[in-house]
């Protein structure tokens, strides 16, 4: 019986002036853990951190990584506060943003 998947997280990004180096980094190391026998022996879960020090889930740490540049959130809001999960600017101001 194969033992269920190690899952793995891959942090990248962060408040640095090494932040573009560090999504090359990712992107490297994300592709070895998904490919050949890797594959089978890990589950990776990524998540970036912008340059402004916060945190984003799988689904944007994937574009990031997909595209190679920093990101630049479609659902980003103005005043760069916690909300800018929400989707809508409709959403973000029901979360609380003043923007």
């Amino acid at each position: 019986m194969a033992a269920a998947p190690t899952h793995l997280g891959l942090v990248f990004g962060g408040a640095s002036g090494e932040h573009a180096v560090s999504i090359r980094s990712a992107n490297t190391v994300a592709g070895a853990l998904r490919r050949g026998a890797n594959a089978e022996r890990y589950r990776l879960s990524c998540f970036y951190i912008d340059r402004q020090g916060h945190w984003w889930p799988p689904a944007v740490a994937e574009m990031v990584l997909a595209k190679g540049t920093p990101a630049t959130v479609p659902w980003m809001c103005r005043c760069g506060c916690r909300c800018c999960m929400a989707p809508t600017a409709k959403t973000a101001r029901s979360r609380g943003c003043s923007a």
